[in-house]
């Protein structure tokens, strides 16, 4: 398991990600056959994914690094 400093870091990469997505940085231009295609490597929704999860993990390597034991409520909705 990475620790809590290299998940950290994994994170501000990930929000870095993001934001240049968001301005467009990341879209890539290719033509093909005369016809001009437009894509990105990773949607915003995965990033978002992504985040979420690296957020969790970084608070269990963060509790784990404290020798806490780490407990929560039981949510009542599913994540989809």
């Amino acid at each position: 398991m990475a620790t809590a400093a290299e998940i950290a870091a994994d994170l501000v990469d990930l929000r870095a990600a993001r934001m240049s997505l968001a301005k467009g940085e990341r879209i890539k231009d290719v033509w093909r056959d005369g016809r001009r295609l437009i894509f990105s490597e990773i949607s915003m929704d995965e990033i978002n994914k992504l985040i979420k999860i690296y957020e969790s993990d970084l608070e269990a390597a963060t509790a784990a690094e404290a020798g806490w034991q780490r407990r929560r409520a039981i949510p009542l909705n599913w994540a989809n």
